[in-house]
């Protein structure tokens, strides 16, 4: 063989040598990447299954604790306690259930009247009222009232002050109008008139539950709530008086509406159509829950937020959705 025939040969041996060592590489990244996705699925499968243990825990109590109170729900109440387990593999799985009628629920503003001379349903005065404590009023609260019934309605009219895909079509982030009830807060955010500072504000006092029907549980109020429970009397008290009134709370008082309102009436005179009024969206008992669960495992932490209905007839509660993340961080509240 003389030496250039060598040559070529050693140019083939090495040509090959060079196509096994990038196959070789390949397949050792595929084998790493395929770990990793092993891993991922497994740690994933894993989380799951401790969030279906807080699920499964949180369910049973909660359906105990409400058969045993028909018709009160309060935060002394086994169910609202904070949960934990710690496995033997150190795996560790937290959770605490969170009342979903403490709060405004969005929904209910599908019932704003299309004519504007229409006068306003109790919901959407308390609504008004809300924005009204938190700084919005006149021309820029129609906008958002507006703005959020035509969010929910079906059609694509927009209401005086509102506004529907046409409107959104023309902004930076060009979408259409969702036509349905809210799922998320978080969605407020893209409705027409509202601001990230206010969004922030009026975000803990929000919620969005699969109705249109608004029933705030009194009995699940606490201080922080002194603007909503104002507005839910019309804002005729105001937020400090509310804080005062949490403050002398008197636990009897808190489980009956009728109490409540007739305890007002003695405590501020003059306003007893105001919190006769009151009472219709008012309530001692709740359907709806949030369930926060908390996973810790190989040094990392995941948060899952379950959405819980109790269905009265059937003394059953059910997981309605389940979402990755905390609910801080569904709602955009940083």
């Amino acid at each position: 063989m003389n030496q250039q025939q060598k040559g070529v040969a050693l140019l083939v041996v090495l040509m090959i040598l060079a196509i096994m060592a990038a196959l070789a590489t390949e397949m050792t990244l595929r084998y790493q990447v395929s770990l990793k996705r092993t891993g991922y699925t497994t740690s994933r499968l894993a989380q799951n299954g401790l969030t279906g243990i807080a699920e499964q825990q949180a369910v049973q109590i909660l359906e105990q604790d409400l058969k045993d109170n028909p018709k009160y729900t309060s935060p002394d109440q086994y169910w609202a306690q904070p949960q934990e387990i710690v496995l033997p593999d150190d795996r560790t799985v937290r959770w605490h259930l969170v009342d979903e009628q403490s709060c405004f629920n969005l929904n209910v503003l599908a019932a704003v009247p299309e004519n504007s001379l229409n006068e306003e349903p109790y919901g959407v005065k308390t609504f008004r009222a809300l924005l009204e404590n938190n700084g919005v009023d006149g021309a820029r609260a129609d906008t958002l009232i507006d703005s959020i019934a035509d969010f929910i309605d079906s059609d694509d009219v927009p209401r005086r002050a509102g506004a529907e895909s046409e409107y959104y079509r023309t902004r930076d982030v060009p979408h259409d109008n969702a036509n349905n009830l809210f799922v998320a807060v978080s969605e407020l955010k893209s409705v027409q008139g509202m601001t990230p500072v206010l969004y922030q504000t009026l975000a803990p006092s929000l919620c969005a539950l699969p109705t249109t029907e608004l029933k705030i549980n009194i009995s699940t109020l606490t201080a922080q709530n002194a603007s909503l429970l104002a507005a839910m009397f019309n804002n005729m008290i105001s937020t400090k008086d509310v804080e005062t009134l949490f403050a002398n709370r008197s636990a009897q008082t808190w489980k009956n509406p009728v109490q409540l309102a007739a305890y007002l009436e003695k405590s501020f005179p003059g306003h007893e159509k105001d919190f006769t009024a009151a009472k219709g969206i008012i309530t001692t008992f709740s359907h709806f829950f949030r369930l926060e669960t908390e996973v810790q495992q190989d040094d990392g932490r995941q948060y899952f937020t379950s959405q819980l209905e109790y269905d009265e007839k059937g003394k059953k509660v059910y997981i309605v959705t389940r979402r990755t993340g905390s609910y801080e961080h569904i709602k955009g509240i940083q």
